[in-house]
């Protein structure tokens, strides 16, 4: 497996725990816990992340939460 594959599965596994943890989270609640980068970079992550979560929109802001 590649080193970027690890990394990136790393990320998404510890993501996902967090929105476990919380039950449910918002795009800044997650980039505020995780180094995410930017916005553009944050939506691409929970875009990746998509087979695993849904998401709904509460006062124009997404809240993702698990499966």
């Amino acid at each position: 497996m590649h080193m970027q594959t690890h990394i990136k599965m790393n990320r998404q596994m510890m993501i996902l725990t967090s929105i476990r943890k919380l039950k449910f989270a918002t795009r800044r609640h997650l980039m505020a816990i995780h180094d995410m980068g930017g916005i553009r970079n944050a939506n691409r992550i929970l875009k990746d992340l998509s087979p695993y979560v849904n998401s709904t929109v509460y006062k124009k802001e997404h809240v993702y939460y698990l499966n």
